[in-house]
């Protein structure tokens, strides 16, 4: 990205880095709300569980992406699901709604570690995979054993952000100990 008159290179890395806070913040307590959340047999997938597991971390991965889609600009003329696309053209891809692709993953809403199938879009694929996936990997994976050490349970409804591009819990009452 050059530099422009009225945007420096400080402060487009500023904004990057004001952005990768927010994915990592709700990327964590989205997690950390899908551990803790009851099933309908009133138990949660954190009890039990190796959070520092990479099955683990790969399903919650497949099953609450913060980023729900990402723009793509089409390289070569093709047809897809029945729709031509023409080079140059923007195509946006619905992250969340592949990872959670019944025609891929046997009961895809349901969190299930280890379970087979391609790995999740969310970090992205081939020339767009994140450059960061290892250092979320680490830092969420770090966070959730700490935290799950401590036994915490939900001490009431989380509320959630109304954005289409980037999701995840605003709010997330917790108590620990219990």
């Amino acid at each position: 990205m050059p530099a422009t008159p009225s945007r420096t290179n400080t402060e487009r890395a500023a904004a990057i880095a004001c952005l990768l806070r927010q994915l990592t913040a709700r990327r964590f307590v989205w997690r950390l709300v899908r551990l803790l959340t009851p099933d309908e047999a009133g138990r949660r997938p954190a009890d039990g569980i190796d959070a520092g597991a990479p099955a683990v971390f790969t399903e919650l991965l497949r099953l609450d992406s913060p980023v729900q889609a990402t723009a793509r600009t089409a390289t070569v003329d093709q047809t897809l699901g029945g729709i031509d696309i023409s080079c140059g053209e923007t195509v946006l891809a619905c992250v969340a709604a592949a990872n959670r692709d019944p025609a891929v993953y046997d009961d895809p809403d349901v969190f299930h570690p280890g379970r087979p199938g391609p790995a999740p879009l969310t970090f992205g694929h081939g020339a767009h995979y994140c450059l960061g996936a290892p250092l979320a990997r680490l830092e969420t994976t770090a966070a959730l054993c700490h935290i799950l050490r401590r036994r915490p349970v939900l001490a009431g409804s989380p509320t959630w952000r109304d954005t289409a591009a980037i999701r995840g819990p605003a709010t997330v009452p917790i108590r620990f100990g219990a």
